[in-house]
């Protein structure tokens, strides 16, 4: 089962001119602002804006691509060989129904050599529910050798679209991880994102 896809979207000149993502992230503006989790030695996790981010031709030309605008960038920080003990699918709260998201379009800030990877539950495992900020939550699982390996990808600095509905983690190394996660209104099952972005797919 493949579970990614690499794009040939352009990102060659897609962020704010001097944008530095590490100290951005970490100032204190941005933390009391988007932040929704954040573990020192661990990690963090933040809900942007596209336009905190990126310049108004790239935003531009993902919502053509698209056909609608980037909802939300979540950013996913990992310090060097820390390993998450759950995995977990993403999902929303939206007029009392948990909704499952689908996929989101991934790459990291600088190269990268973790492997994001998914799981299947065995028959009869319990998941736990993570409320984190506003509707935003996941639900997750701790990762055993009860769990099947699905698929497994370095996602690096290529943009890649990446299936988010499964259970999956990312397995650290020995680099900082800054995994930016673009998401768009009214793109939430997989086969949206796969039927959305087919004219970018390569592989």
């Amino acid at each position: 089962m493949k579970l990614w896809h690499r794009t040939n979207i352009d990102i060659s000149d897609c962020y704010l001119p001097g944008l530095d993502m590490d100290a951005y992230l970490t100032s204190k503006e941005t933390m009391d602002k988007h932040n929704t989790m954040f573990v020192e030695g661990a990690g963090g996790i933040w809900n942007i804006p596209a336009e905190e981010i990126f310049n108004t031709k790239f935003i531009q030309e993902m919502r053509q691509l698209v056909g609608s605008p980037i909802a939300t960038v979540n950013c996913f920080m990992r310090w060097p060989n820390y390993q998450h003990a759950s995995a977990h699918h993403d999902c929303y709260e939206y007029d009392g129904e948990v909704i499952k998201h689908g996929g989101a379009l991934n790459w990291c800030w600088e190269p990268d050599n973790a492997e994001m990877v998914w799981y299947k539950l065995p028959e009869g495992a319990v998941p736990f529910t993570e409320k984190r900020r506003n509707i935003e939550m996941n639900v997750s699982v701790d990762i055993d050798d009860t769990l099947e390996v699905l698929d497994k990808h370095v996602v690096g600095q290529t943009p890649t679209l990446v299936n988010t509905a499964e259970f999956h983690s990312v397995d650290m190394n020995d680099r900082k991880r800054i995994c930016l996660s673009l998401r768009f209104t009214w793109v939430v099952t997989w086969d949206d994102h796969m039927n959305t972005f087919r004219n970018v797919l390569v592989n």
